[in-house]
């Protein structure tokens, strides 16, 4: 994010309930990044100064009384924003395998029970430390999560366009099992990233892929494959998930939300590794695997949201490795929308993508 002193005036700080226990990180330019404690994630990107998040909030966290709520509920409680997840989802999210009918996000991953560390150069860090059941393998292992946020410079620096606002953060995870790898199933790192719904999912490829449908049925015309692109329509009713092998994707996706003659852009940049051992699979076809990119629409019950996620590599298993340090970038732009669709070309690499 840009330290140059600025003029631009900035509006009152977006406020999130004192007991989520937030932490601000704060540019000269006046882009913010917010971080809970509780449920130990990225809850607020705002460019420019202004209190208009970037990212999907549950609406409940705007006051104390029904955030608690929310949490206290017996059902997983979604707060929103930039969140991290283990998997496969097979192995730790259904507690009655093989029956699959039961859904339940472990506790002792979301919401956790997240220590958050003072601020040191202005990075914010925070660790869980946890067992979690491994329902396929039937074991529980113990795991410790450590999550680094910093601010992260705005990558096109002074070529940035006139008029678009800039906030952006950089995301350390480390995955670590203090025990033998072989002891423990294949479990990997798997961050997930909310953002209102209705806008268009770019992803950059290769070569031409086609993604793999995970669950729910994709409306014609919401997936456009062009030779090195793939645009999602993320805006239909119910829940779809479409998933892309680590050999395809470059590393990249962008989420582009226009609001009339205005657009929003998130853009999250990940290091895949065609090499390593992704593990996760359709819950109908648990042998179906190589995903390090995920896209999933939701429009239900849950809210209405859009998520961008990806997964590192897995350790555990025959991978001999007991720890996994993952970095992503998370890069957010508001202004014209021609500008900002600038703005996703020169990052993406790509043209004629935009819906």
């Amino acid at each position: 994010m840009s330290r140059r002193t600025s003029s631009i005036p900035r509006s009152p700080a977006p406020r999130f309930p004192a007991w989520l226990k937030p932490r601000s990180l704060e540019a000269a330019d006046g882009g913010r990044v917010v971080v809970l404690q509780e449920g130990g994630r990225v809850i607020g990107l705002f460019p420019g100064g202004s209190p208009d998040n970037l990212l999907w909030t549950h609406p409940a966290i705007a006051s104390a009384s029904t955030s608690r709520r929310l949490c206290r509920s017996e059902s997983w409680s979604n707060l929103g924003g930039d969140r991290t997840w283990l998997s496969p989802e097979l192995e730790f999210f259904f507690p009655r395998y093989p029956d699959t009918s039961v859904y339940a996000p472990p506790r002792t991953l979301d919401p956790g029970s997240y220590r958050l560390k003072d601020r040191e150069q202005a990075a914010i860090s925070l660790t869980n430390t946890a067992s979690v059941m491994a329902y396929r393998a039937d074991r529980c292992i113990p795991l410790r999560i450590v999550k680094t946020v910093r601010l992260a410079a705005n990558p096109l620096g002074p070529a940035l366009p006139r008029g678009v606002d800039y906030a952006g953060y950089s995301l350390e995870v480390t995955l670590d099992a203090p025990t033998r790898a072989r002891a423990i199933p294949l479990v990997a790192i798997w961050n997930l990233l909310q953002l209102p719904h209705g806008g268009d999912l770019i992803i950059p490829t290769y070569t031409p892929c086609q993604p793999t449908r995970f669950f729910g049925i994709i409306p014609r015309g919401d997936l456009r494959v062009t030779e090195r692109c793939v645009t999602y329509r993320m805006a239909a009713a119910g829940e779809q998930k479409i998933s892309v092998p680590a050999l395809a994707t470059t590393g990249r996706m962008a989420y582009l939300r226009n609001e009339g003659r205005a657009a929003r852009l998130v853009v999250r940049s990940f290091h895949p590794d065609p090499s390593g051992i992704y593990a996760d699979a359709p819950v109908d076809r648990p042998n179906e695997t190589g995903f390090a990119l995920q896209a999933c629409n939701v429009n239900s019950t849950l809210g209405a949201f859009s998520e961008m996620e990806h997964h590192a590599a897995a350790i555990g298993g025959d991978t001999g490795l007991r720890k996994r340090h993952d970095v992503s970038h998370v890069w957010g732009f508001r202004g014209p929308r021609a500008a900002v669709e600038e703005v996703m070309r020169a990052l993406c690499g790509i043209e004629g993508c935009v819906a």
